[in-house]
Protein backbone atom coordinates (compact mmCIF):
# COMPACT_ATOMS: atom_id res chain seq x y z
CA UNK A 1 0.00 0.00 0.00
CA UNK A 2 0.88 3.66 0.12
CA UNK A 3 3.43 4.66 2.74
CA UNK A 4 4.67 2.61 5.64
CA UNK A 5 2.54 0.42 7.86
CA UNK A 6 3.78 1.39 11.33
CA UNK A 7 5.46 4.67 12.28
CA UNK A 8 6.52 5.38 15.86
CA UNK A 9 9.06 7.66 17.48
CA UNK A 10 11.54 4.79 17.74
CA UNK A 11 11.15 3.00 14.39
CA UNK A 12 9.40 2.77 11.04
CA UNK A 13 8.09 -0.68 10.09
CA UNK A 14 6.89 -2.07 6.79
CA UNK A 15 4.89 -5.32 7.21
CA UNK A 16 5.37 -7.68 4.25
CA UNK A 17 4.35 -11.11 2.98
CA UNK A 18 6.79 -13.27 0.99
CA UNK A 19 5.32 -11.83 -2.22
CA UNK A 20 5.71 -8.16 -1.22
CA UNK A 21 9.08 -8.15 0.59
CA UNK A 22 10.92 -6.83 -2.49
CA UNK A 23 8.85 -3.61 -2.36
CA UNK A 24 9.91 -2.76 1.20
CA UNK A 25 13.21 -0.91 0.56
CA UNK A 26 11.51 1.62 -1.72
CA UNK A 27 8.65 2.05 0.79
CA UNK A 28 11.19 2.73 3.56
CA UNK A 29 13.32 5.14 1.52
CA UNK A 30 13.49 8.64 2.98
CA UNK A 31 12.50 7.76 6.54
CA UNK A 32 14.85 8.87 9.30
CA UNK A 33 15.77 6.61 12.19
CA UNK A 34 15.65 2.82 12.41
CA UNK A 35 13.61 1.09 9.71
CA UNK A 36 12.42 -2.51 9.68
CA UNK A 37 10.79 -5.03 7.41
CA UNK A 38 8.42 -7.19 9.49
CA UNK A 39 7.78 -10.57 7.86
CA UNK A 40 4.36 -12.17 8.28
CA UNK A 41 5.79 -15.71 8.10
CA UNK A 42 9.09 -17.60 8.32
CA UNK A 43 9.38 -17.43 4.53
CA UNK A 44 8.76 -13.65 4.55
CA UNK A 45 11.42 -13.18 7.26
CA UNK A 46 13.88 -15.27 5.22
CA UNK A 47 13.24 -13.16 2.12
CA UNK A 48 13.41 -9.95 4.18
CA UNK A 49 16.86 -10.94 5.48
CA UNK A 50 18.02 -11.50 1.89
CA UNK A 51 16.54 -8.16 0.81
CA UNK A 52 18.03 -6.26 3.77
CA UNK A 53 21.52 -7.80 3.51
CA UNK A 54 24.14 -5.06 3.18
CA UNK A 55 21.63 -2.28 3.93
CA UNK A 56 20.68 -0.23 7.01
CA UNK A 57 17.25 -1.93 7.05
CA UNK A 58 16.45 -4.23 9.97
CA UNK A 59 14.18 -7.28 10.02
CA UNK A 60 11.53 -8.39 12.54
CA UNK A 61 9.57 -11.62 12.71
CA UNK A 62 5.79 -11.83 13.07
CA UNK A 63 6.09 -11.63 16.87
CA UNK A 64 8.02 -8.33 16.73
CA UNK A 65 11.33 -9.95 17.65
CA UNK A 66 14.27 -8.21 15.99
CA UNK A 67 16.10 -10.70 13.77
CA UNK A 68 18.45 -8.11 12.21
CA UNK A 69 18.92 -4.73 13.88
CA UNK A 70 18.53 -1.59 11.78
CA UNK A 71 21.75 0.40 11.68
CA UNK A 72 20.07 3.60 10.50
CA UNK A 73 20.56 6.39 13.06
CA UNK A 74 17.75 8.57 14.45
Amino acid sequence: GEGVDIRSSCATVEVETPDTVAEAPSELRGYRGPVYIAGTSKEAVKRALETAKGTTIGVMDNEENIVKRSTRKK
